[in-house]
Formats: C-alpha cells, sequence, structure tokens
C-alpha cells in the first residue's frame, strides 16, 4: 500500500480587521511597481535637463486643495482607497485625505520627457527625430517637416528619462534659491549686451531686450514660472508638487 506524500501548500491565510494590520504588512501592501507617466516640459528647460542643471520641477497642483489647507503629508491613513493620496492639514492638525498624489508619481517612479519634436523620415525611427530643443527651426521649415506639439509627442519619440527622488508639497513662493537653481535658471556671467552686469537671465529670454537681469534666483524662476502660466500666476501663490528627479542615461 503506497503512502501519499503531504503537499506543501505555503502559509494559510489569515483574516485580521484592518487596524490590526502591522508595519511588515504595510510594508507589503505599499510595495509596487515602478510607473512610467508623461510630463511636458518646454525647450529650454529641456536644456536645462541635458547639461545637468535642472533636477526639480513645479507644477500647480490639480484639483486645487481646500481653503483651510495649512500644508500637506502622504495620507497617515491607511485603508482601501488611500494608497498614494496625499493629507491636507490645517494648523489645528485636522486631516481629510483626499488629494490625489499619483499624477505625476512617486519615489522610484519614471517621467518620460514630452518636447516639441519632428522626424525626418518616413517611419517611427528614434533616430530619425528631430527635437526643437537643439536645433534650428528655420532648417526644418525649410526642409519641409512641421514641428509637432509635445502634447502630441509618443513614447517611441521621447529621449528622456526621469526617476522620481522626492515628492512634496508647498507653496510657489516659499521656493528657497537653492530651489530656484536646481529649476534650471541660467546665470548671465555678465553677458548681458546693454547692461554687461552679471545677474541671472530673466524669461522669456531676449538677446536685444533693454532689461536689467534678475538679481537673484528666485526673481530669475519667477519671470520663468510667469513666462509659462502668465502674468498673475506668480502672485496667485498656488500650491504645487515639487518633484525632485534625476536624469536616468541608457
Amino acid at each position: 500500500m503506497s503512502t501519499q506524500q503531504p503537499v506543501n501548500i505555503g502559509p494559510m491565510p489569515r483574516v485580521v480587521r484592518l487596524q490590526e494590520i502591522s508595519e511588515a504588512d504595510a510594508e507589503g501592501v505599499e510595495r509596487k511597481t515602478v510607473k512610467e507617466r508623461p510630463i511636458l516640459f518646454s525647450g529650454p528647460m529641456v536644456r536645462a535637463i541635458l547639461e545637468g542643471r535642472k533636477t526639480q520641477t513645479r507644477r500647480v497642483v490639480k484639483p486645487y486643495p481646500l481653503a483651510f489647507a495649512d500644508r500637506f503629508e502622504p495620507c497617515p491613513f491607511r485603508g482601501y482607497g488611500l494608497l498614494g493620496q496625499w493629507a491636507q492639514m490645517d494648523m489645528r492638525e485636522h486631516t481629510i485625505c483626499g488629494l490625489p498624489g499619483r499624477k505625476y508619481g512617486s519615489q522610484g517612479d519614471l517621467l518620460w520627457v514630452k518636447e516639441t519634436w519632428s522626424w525626418s523620415g518616413e517611419i517611427c525611427n528614434h533616430e530619425e527625430v528631430i527635437w526643437r530643443a537643439d536645433r534650428d527651426y528655420t532648417l526644418i521649415e525649410r526642409g519641409g517637416h512641421r514641428w509637432r506639439p509635445s502634447i502630441h509627442m509618443p513614447r517611441w519619440a521621447s529621449r528622456i528619462t526621469l526617476e522620481i527622488e522626492s515628492v512634496r508639497v508647498e507653496r510657489l513662493q516659499d521656493i528657497t534659491e537653492a530651489d530656484a537653481i536646481a529649476e534650471g535658471v541660467e546665470r548671465n556671467e555678465g553677458d548681458d549686451p546693454w547692461t554687461h552686469a552679471d545677474g541671472w537671465i530673466k524669461y522669456p529670454f531676449d538677446l536685444h531686450a533693454e532689461d536689467f537681469p534678475a538679481v537673484t534666483a528666485k526673481e530669475s524662476y519667477q519671470s520663468l514660472w510667469q513666462s509659462i502660466n502668465g502674468p498673475g500666476s506668480w502672485d496667485a501663490n498656488p500650491w504645487v508638487w515639487v518633484i525632485q528627479f534625476r536624469r536616468v542615461k541608457p
């Protein structure tokens, strides 16, 4: 008579109350696969990334936070639907979770950059792609090619991938001088044709503008923000996502 060998089916599942979840279990729940998301950058900022000058970007928080919000932190509550959300907190420690925190991702996720582009061939080949940030646009127009908006760039045409190192939420005007430099603004280095003064470039940059350069990197970033988001956008002082990243090279 043969003896049947026991079958190892592994550890048996268990049932616990939500509040009884352990730290180890919570870490297992929060462990996730790396995700990729697109992100748009202007030509000057693409150049700043390629040159290693830009390691931060700020984007307006949408939907806009509640009026009482004083600061933001990752949601302290655990449960279905709360993973990845941010908590809006007031000075009395009242907390409401409900600010989606995954539009741009979290630490370890990847962002692939969309920029103005074209391609010189008939097939969708990365070797045929031309990026406006590092080419004279007149050459493309004379060649019969038209520039395509960055928002329509497909994944295969992107040349820059970024890895998120950290994400936080703060007021736009809370940016420090060091953070403004990390945003990729450029120094003037005394090359201004009118003033010959050192300082920081004011955006949108115009070589022939009769204007003094910005005194600080923060002032330069203010002009950059308004050139992208329109007049009054700096004074509005919105809540912004601050995304710290590094370029992932092939």
